[in-house]
């Protein structure tokens, strides 16, 4: 059985409590001790002693949470009004570039700001690739529906590495591209052993599908 240095109650330890622990200290140094400073609390203007090493701006407890509510308009709510859907949503007070209500408007706005002449790969609307058009996977499925799926020279129908081979080639002859007559169905193999085929060997180290 112990008695408290502070107050001299009987305990357990040498404090009977963590506030008559710190009173032990008052005036005492410490390895941080830097001195005590006089401070006014914000709330009641009441001047206290505090160390200077404390992040203690209150007084007491009670004007600690009375000075939080003054922050309330701060981290309070307002209403916001959607720039894409046009619906007012609640948002916090401090979210002051806050202009979307949910993900998915916040998705719509960027498509419309990244879509058009807005987009940095931008081109005038023409395509990159002709071959990424809907007219030209049109005219393949044609050409393998034509030809029922099977390679005409080598007649293979499993399917997987069948490709449409333009006879006359697409950069020489613009015109003919899209033309079903133009086209023919190849595999991987036969397709590379082509005159057309632009670039040769790219596909010398792969498997040979036929075996």
């Amino acid at each position: 059985m112990y008695q408290c240095q502070t107050c001299n109650k009987d305990c357990d330890t040498r404090f009977c409590s963590l506030p008559c622990y710190w009173k032990s200290l008052r005036g005492k140094s410490t390895w941080n001790y830097q001195g005590e400073e006089n401070r006014e609390c914000p709330v009641c203007n009441k001047i206290f002693l505090v160390r200077k090493v404390s992040s203690k701006r209150f007084c007491s407890k009670f004007c600690g949470n009375k000075g939080k509510k003054k922050k309330q308009n701060y981290w309070g709510k307002k209403e916001v009004v959607c720039q894409v859907c046009h619906k007012t949503f609640i948002a916090w007070k401090h979210q002051t570039k806050r202009k979307y209500c949910t993900k998915k408007c916040l998705g719509i706005a960027n498509a419309r700001r990244m879509s058009g002449d807005g987009n940095w790969n931008w081109k005038g609307g023409v395509p990159t690739r002709g071959m990424n058009t809907v007219i030209y996977k049109n005219w393949r499925k044609a050409v393998f529906e034509r030809d029922k799926y099977k390679c005409v020279w080598c007649g293979y129908d499993k399917g997987g590495i069948l490709q449409a081979d333009h006879i006359k080639s697409w950069a020489q002859y613009p015109k003919l591209r899209f033309d079903v007559n133009n086209g023919r169905t190849l595999c991987v193999n036969c397709h590379k052993k082509t005159e057309t085929f632009g670039r040769k060997g790219i596909l010398s180290n792969k498997k040979d599908y036929h075996k």
